[in-house]
C-alpha cells in the first residue's frame, strides 16, 4: 500500500469516528425529542436533515477508500 493510500485512509478513519459520534448524539437527541414532545415536527426534520448529512459522510468515505484501494491494487499489480 502506498503512502497515498494510507494517508487517505487514516484522514477517512478520522471522518467516520467524527461522524459516527455525530450520530450517536443525533439519535439520542431524537429518542429524547420524541419521548417529550411526539409532535415537534420542526425539531425532527432538522436532526432528520443532521442525520441525512452524516450518512452522506459516511457514503463519500466508503467510496473514497474503494476507490484507493483498487487503484492502489491495480498499481501493485503493476509493479509485480
Amino acid at each position: 500500500m502506498n503512502d497515498n493510500t494510507l494517508r487517505l485512509l487514516e484522514n477517512t478513519q478520522s471522518e467516520l469516528t467524527v461522524a459516527s459520534s455525530n450520530l450517536k448524539v443525533l439519535l439520542r437527541a431524537l429518542r429524547a425529542i420524541e419521548t417529550a414532545d411526539p409532535k415537534s415536527q420542526a425539531i425532527k426534520i432538522a436532526l432528520d436533515i443532521a442525520l441525512t448529512s452524516n450518512v452522506e459522510i459516511i457514503s463519500e468515505c466508503a467510496y473514497k477508500v474503494t476507490i484507493s484501494v483498487e487503484e492502489d491494487e491495480v498499481g501493485d499489480d503493476y509493479y509485480e
